[in-house]
């Protein structure tokens, strides 16, 4: 490892431009430290990694910055292989952990992981809750447009700008709200959606 440490530093100040360095780059050497693996579980590595990477340079990181921040390639590599299935083994079977016994534990567990399972749900509806609030102020927005111009076609002035008045206080919340309520949608669904992921490898063996 240090003498991996040394190399990679000292292409850094004598060799220029460094190729792992480069999502491209890092994600072919990842690919090719990775060919143990069958070619299911390696592509699931490659596009994780891949997705962690565009998400640092979306927050603002350079293409460089966002690889460096992964650390150590081989610690990555190593990780991985480590909680992974080679040559047919489960991570439980490489412990010693038998079947019979994992499935009794998941039966003994139930009411706690169903719970878990439960919350996530919940959070997921409260999420899908502020998509539909989000949508609905796009909506007072047209039927009060809609609504005003038929008013004033039917000459019912005061109703006609009463729905206007709707449509334009609708068009400013939904203005000055739009961008949190869409972030946090997007922050926390990506969150969730992770936990749950993590949660269900772990739960099911799939990682120690």
């Amino acid at each position: 490892m240090q003498i991996n440490d040394f190399f990679e530093k000292f292409g850094k100040m004598f060799g220029g431009h460094n190729e792992i360095n480069t999502k491209a780059g890092f994600l072919k050497a990842l690919s090719q430290k990775l060919s143990v693996l069958p070619k299911e579980e390696r592509e699931k590595s490659l596009n994780f990694y891949e997705e962690i990477i565009d998400d640092k340079i979306e927050e603002g990181l350079t293409e460089q910055e966002a690889v460096e921040s992964l650390g150590s390639i081989d610690e990555i590599v190593a990780d991985i292989l480590e909680n992974s299935s080679v040559d047919g083994q489960t991570t439980a079977e490489k412990k010693g952990i038998p079947l019979w016994a994992r499935i009794c534990l998941l039966v003994v567990s139930s009411p706690l992981w169903c719970m878990a399972y439960i919350v996530m749900l919940i959070a997921f509806v409260c999420i899908l809750i502020l998509g539909i609030i989000e949508a609905s102020f796009a909506l007072m927005v047209v039927s009060g447009i809609a609504q005003a111009v038929l008013d004033f076609i039917c000459k019912y002035n005061a109703h006609a700008v009463f729905c206007l008045g709707i449509a334009i206080m609708s068009a400013g919340l939904g203005m000055v709200l739009f961008k949190p309520i869409d972030l946090a949608m997007v922050k926390s669904s990506k969150f969730l959606w992770e936990m749950t992921v993590k949660f269900s490898r772990w739960l099911f063996g799939m990682e120690g």
